[in-house]
């Protein structure tokens, strides 16, 4: 059985609440994508606390 990855874009919600009210431009929203492992059997996404803590987060 093989490795299963796919590339992911994390958005931070609050900016992106922030831009659908206009408070900030939709190009300022952080968004991070990294390349993610996908276990097939889970219920649940767990993200890594190097993703968490990148400075573009």
């Amino acid at each position: 059985m093989g490795e299963v990855r796919t590339e992911i874009t994390l958005v931070n919600i609050g900016d992106q609440n922030d831009a659908n009210r206009g408070y900030i431009p939709q190009d300022q929203v952080r968004r991070l994508t990294v390349n993610a492992v996908v276990d097939t059997g889970a219920w649940t996404l767990v993200i890594e606390s190097l993703a968490k803590l990148s400075e573009r987060w």
